[in-house]
């Protein structure tokens, strides 16, 4: 088994959202200051959506933003 890498959760996290949404522009990590800030940017229709988390730990920024979408998805069906 392999370890898992911001990398591959950054890729899995554009995996659902392009699966369960559709249109997917970016999905990124970004050192501001102290903060980690992980960020999917999403096109659904018309309407421009994002969710972003930001953490001290930047894997811990990448898994609340997968976790975000998956309760949006969960509870919305789509965001």
């Amino acid at each position: 088994m392999c370890k898992k890498t911001n990398e591959t959760r950054l890729e899995r996290i554009q995996e659902i959202a392009s699966k369960q949404i559709g249109s997917v522009r970016s999905v990124s990590l970004k050192l501001k200051g102290v903060l980690w800030i992980c960020t999917l940017k999403m096109q659904l229709g018309e309407h421009f959506e994002q969710i972003a988390v930001s953490d001290e730990d930047p894997t811990e920024a990448v898994r609340g933003t997968k976790n975000r979408l998956k309760k949006i998805i969960k509870r919305y069906g789509a965001v």
